[in-house]
């Protein structure tokens, strides 16, 4: 991890930043630059609320971004700055704004599609990858044709507003769906589709990486062989469900994640 002299004191205190970039987000913590990225209708303070960004700012400087359309980031209704290139920039963006060269990156769900962005786009600017809970092969399409197949979704069903409904049920993501802009989000879902095929980029990005995914996710299986093809470290959580990898487990993944990330550091 290389950072410009100017950042070295950003990190001793918490503060929020994004003055210049689309993105907010919070630093806390001293030592190593860890960029943390959660999921769709989630905020970058859910990783203290679950449990992981107490643990991690003892050995990093943690950064906590709100996704784009998501708290207070910028809600763009322009489809193209969805892109998942430009959604890598925005990461980048937020490193220059605080002056660091390269960070470690780990991203769950949607966070994690855009590690994937940042694999392809920006690798030079990652020490390492921290990948949860995303099929790099299929991408989202792998959840839809699972619903339709298994669970009798017809190929018609409106993907965004189902997966909305189904976040509004945590009381917590309710809150941010409530508080922000529906044709937003909307966006961003639809982001999420057409983004098969990143596999590729994590095995040839000569980055650290590490997958992780819950047994019971349909992810599961595309993760770990993508994890077997990039000589990567692949990490099960047996009976763990989507969210269930995400919230239930938190402990027995910063087991594995923390080791990892002080030997990519090394």
């Amino acid at each position: 991890m290389s950072r410009r002299p100017e950042a070295a004191s950003a990190a001793a205190a918490p503060h929020a930043g994004g003055r210049r970039t689309r993105l907010s987000y919070q630093v806390s913590g001293r030592g190593p630059v860890l960029v943390l990225h959660p999921g769709i209708y989630q905020l970058g303070s859910f990783w203290t609320g679950a449990g992981y960004a107490g643990a991690l700012r003892e050995t990093h400087t943690i950064v906590q971004l709100d996704p784009l359309a998501h708290g207070g980031s910028q809600a763009p209704r322009d489809p193209g700055a969805y892109g998942l290139a430009r959604r890598a920039e925005d990461v980048v963006a937020v490193l220059d704004d605080m002056g660091v060269e390269t960070a470690a990156f780990w991203g769950y769900s949607l966070g994690a599609l855009i590690g994937c962005g940042l694999a392809r786009h920006a690798p030079g600017r990652l020490s390492a990858l921290v990948l949860g809970g995303w099929d790099p092969v299929g991408g989202i399409e792998t959840l839809y044709t699972h619903l339709v197949r298994h669970a009798g979704f017809p190929p018609g069903t409106d993907w965004a507003r189902w997966l909305l409904e189904v976040c509004r049920a945590d009381p917590e993501q309710a809150k941010v769906i409530d508080g922000g802009d529906p044709e937003a989000f909307r966006l961003c879902h639809q982001a999420l589709e057409g983004n098969a095929g990143l596999d590729a980029d994590l095995g040839v990005a000569g980055v650290p990486l590490l997958l992780y995914c819950g047994s019971a996710d349909v992810y599961h299986d595309s993760m770990r062989q993508t994890a077997e093809r990039a000589g990567a470290p692949f990490v099960s959580l047996p009976g763990a469900d989507h969210p269930g990898a995400w919230g239930g487990r938190v402990d027995e993944v910063l087991a594995q994640v923390k080791p990892f990330l002080e030997s990519a550091r090394r």
